[in-house]
Formats: structure tokens, C-alpha cells, sequence
């Protein structure tokens, strides 16, 4: 039957191909409506084209891949603390899951999953917000709470990747248990450290493949979460562990993963090592494009969704005036919306000429600006090493 353009949504994924009036294919049967396709099939063909089914079949509303952007909006002061104590209260669930499936208690996934899910719905309405919340639960060293917060990076990345909510939910879950084979072993081999022997950072390079076998065992988890949990720590240069893949050996999941446990090594790392300020993480991830470790897909949803100076990052602006990253500003990576911590003002650095003059941070030792020099040309297979040597300089601090 003839559809009108008018009537196809951005945003929607096609249940049947999409025929032009001569018949010719326009789109396959679920391919997902952007609004750069859509501004192809008007380009490509008159105004109204043939798909081989009726309209109430034609297409659906993809929950969780649409983003909304919410501009200037301040958060909702409540669903800010339901969020924090959700995570307080999603850390102590992955922590007794994690034990429960170690001591083969428990066989089939469905919290998991279930966590992954809510997260999904949550972000898809208000991603900043959520991520906001997350950046003022106070730091957590357990390795369930790093789960947790690897999890909705993972998810962060992936809506701005434009994915199913099928595929989201997979893929928070593979956030959720990615380092499980650490759970395990002392607080001491969960991180490479200086400290470490080299026997003892062969045995830490083989924890994905104890984690491969435990999410394995878990019946209603994907193979593709299983291979995530296998590859996280893979870099497409081959300078990974356990196996060393190369390129297309390690499937989109684990590319994803590979971005966000290297941004959260950075900026949350477990035991005693210092955290880097968010913005210089973020450089470092950038520079690494260079080496071919990363997939630019994956940085650019990562920079989508995190930003140049990502959110609840403490900046001083141009007029030496204090704020607090409030909102991403979808491409603008380096001009977010911003709160002055004074007045509690809400700025649009794109739409100001106030620019940011350099981060700052809370009172806080552990947290650490990384040299210029360092921010681009570390290995990351070295990085713990740096983490206590002279590559690092205080920034100004502030109360907040």
C-alpha cells in the first residue's frame, strides 16, 4: 500500500522492507529510522513509496534508543537521591549475585538483567541525570560497585550508538560482569599495581577467562555477554589480554567495553591508586585513536554521551568563575551546559563566549591531573606504573 513520508517517525525500525514506487528496495526490513536515513529516502524518492505491509506494522518505536536532550533543564533534586540509592542498593545486589553464581547457588540471571533494564529505561529518558547521580554517590572501592558503574557507562555509550534496547540490556549486563572472574581472588589482585610480581600479573591477565566460564554457566545470558566478558580488556592493536585479538576478532561488545573499563581504570580505579581528573581520562582515550587500540565508534558514543569534560566535572571558566558540568551538549564536546556553584546559574558554553580554562577538583589527594606529556603517549599496558611516578600535577582544589 502507498505510505506517506509524513507518517514514518525518526526514531522507528522497519518491520518489512521499504519499496520505492518502481519497486526498487530502499531499506531492508530492520533497518533503524535516524533522521540522517530519513532525509535519504526523501532525497532518494517522491514522496510517497510502498512497504510490503500495512502501516500499523510497518514500523515501531524503538524504546531506549532515542535519546531525549533536555537543553538547560535542571534535574529533579528527588529522582537524583532515587538514583543514588538505587546504586548503593545495585551494588550490594551484584556483589551477593556474583557470590551466589561462584558458589553455584543460583543458575539463571534474571535480576541482572532486570538492573540492566531499568538503567536502560532511565537513561533513555534523562542520561544526564542519571549520570549525574552516579558522580555524587561517594567513591565506592568494592568491585561490585565498579560493576555497577561499568555497566551504565557501557549503556551511556551504547544509546548514543544508536542500539536496540535488546541489545542495551545485553550489554549493561556485560558491564555488570565483566571483571566477576576478580571476585575471587584477594583485594590485592584485583588491580595491577606496581607491588605486583610477575607471576602475580600473569595470574590477574587470566581473570576474563574465569569470568568467561562463570557467565557462561548462567542459563539465560547471551553468548554475546560471555564473548564481552572475554574480550574487555582486548585492544584492537593486539596489546591486550588474556588472548592478544587483533581488529575484527573482537566483536562490538567488547570494543565497547574496552573504552569503558579503561575510562573507569582511570577515574575510579580499585585500591590505592589515584584517579585521574575525568577531562584528562578522556584526552587519553582520544590520543590512543592514534595507536589504533580503540574503535572511533565507540570513542565518539563514549564523547556523545561523556563529553570533553564529562558530567559532575568541576571546571573554572574564562571569567574565573567556578561550575559544575551539568548536561552534555551533544557534539559540542568541549562547550557543555554548566552550573555556577555560586549563584547556581545555568550557562550554555556554546551559546557564550565564556570558555573553560582548566578543571578543578574537590578536596580531594587521590585525584591527580596527568602531565601533558602523559595525557597522549602512555601505553596503557604501562599505565599502573605511571600511576606513581612524577607524570602527575595537582590541580587547584575546591569546596563544594
Amino acid at each position: 500500500m502507498p505510505l506517506d513520508f509524513g507518517k514514518l517517525d525518526v526514531g522507528t525500525v522497519l518491520k518489512e522492507s521499504l519499496f520505492s514506487d518502481s519497486g526498487k528496495l530502499l531499506l531492508r526490513r530492520g533497518s533503524y529510522i535516524s533522521e540522517e536515513v530519513y532525509r535519504r529516502l526523501r532525497r532518494r524518492s517522491s514522496s510517497r513509496a510502498v512497504a510490503s505491509a500495512t502501516l500499523d506494522t510497518y514500523a515501531a518505536t524503538l524504546p531506549g534508543t532515542d535519546i531525549s536532550r533536555h537543553g538547560c533543564k535542571p534535574y529533579d533534586d528527588q529522582e537524583v537521591q532515587r538514583l543514588q540509592d538505587r546504586f548503593v542498593s545495585a551494588s550490594g545486589t551484584v556483589a551477593d549475585l556474583a557470590d551466589a553464581f561462584i558458589q553455584r547457588k543460583l543458575g539463571a540471571a534474571t535480576e541482572l538483567r532486570d538492573l540492566a533494564g531499568d538503567y536502560v529505561d532511565d537513561m533513555s529518558s534523562d542520561m544526564d541525570q542519571v549520570l549525574s547521580a552516579l558522580c555524587e554517590v561517594p567513591e565506592d572501592q568494592r568491585l561490585a560497585a565498579r560493576c555497577v558503574r561499568m555497566g551504565m557507562v557501557c549503556i551511556a555509550i551504547g544509546i548514543e550508538m544508536d542500539l536496540s534496547k535488546d541489545d542495551l540490556v545485553d550489554l549493561g549486563t556485560a558491564g555488570v560482569v565483566h571483571d566477576w572472574g576478580l571476585f575471587g581472588e584477594p583485594a590485592e589482585m584485583r588491580y595491577i599495581h606496581p607491588a605486583m610480581t610477575l607471576r602475580q600479573r600473569i595470574q590477574y591477565t587470566r581473570h576474563p577467562f574465569y569470568g568467561y566460564d562463570l557467565v557462561r554457566a548462567i542459563s539465560n545470558v547471551p553468548q554475546s555477554v560471555s564473548q564481552a566478558v572475554l574480550q574487555a580488556h582486548e585492544r584492537l592493536d593486539g596489546s591486550g589480554f588474556p588472548s592478544g585479538l587483533r581488529g575484527n576478532q573482537i566483536q562490538p561488545f567488547g570494543r565497547i567495553l574496552a573504552v569503558a573499563d579503561t575510562y573507569l581504570s582511570l577515574t575510579a580505579p580499585l585500591g590505592d591508586l589515584p584517579a585521574v581528573v575525568p577531562c584528562d581520562a578522556v584526552a587519553y582515550l582520544v590520543g590512543q585513536l592514534g595507536k589504533a587500540r580503540f574503535d572511533p565508534r565507540v570513542v565518539r558514543g563514549f564523547l556523545q554521551s561523556m563529553a570533553q569534560f564529562p558530567i559532575g566535572s568541576l571546571l573554572q571558566l574564562s571569567d574565573l568563575r567556578q561550575v559544575k558540568v551539568l548536561r552534555g551538549n551533544g557534539k559540542q564536546y568541549g562547550r557543555p551546559i554548566v552550573q555556577d556553584l555560586m549563584s547556581s546559574e545555568i550557562l550554555d558554553l556554546a551559546r557564550h563566549e565564556l570558555y573553560v580554562l582548566k578543571p578543578i577538583l574537590r578536596h580531594d589527594p587521590s585525584e591527580y591531573r596527568l602531565k601533558p606529556e602523559f595525557r597522549r603517549l602512555m601505553d596503557h599496558r604501562d599505565l599502573p606504573e605511571y600511576l606513581h611516578s612524577d607524570c602527575f600535577v595537582r590541580p587547584q582544589a575546591v569546596d563544594v
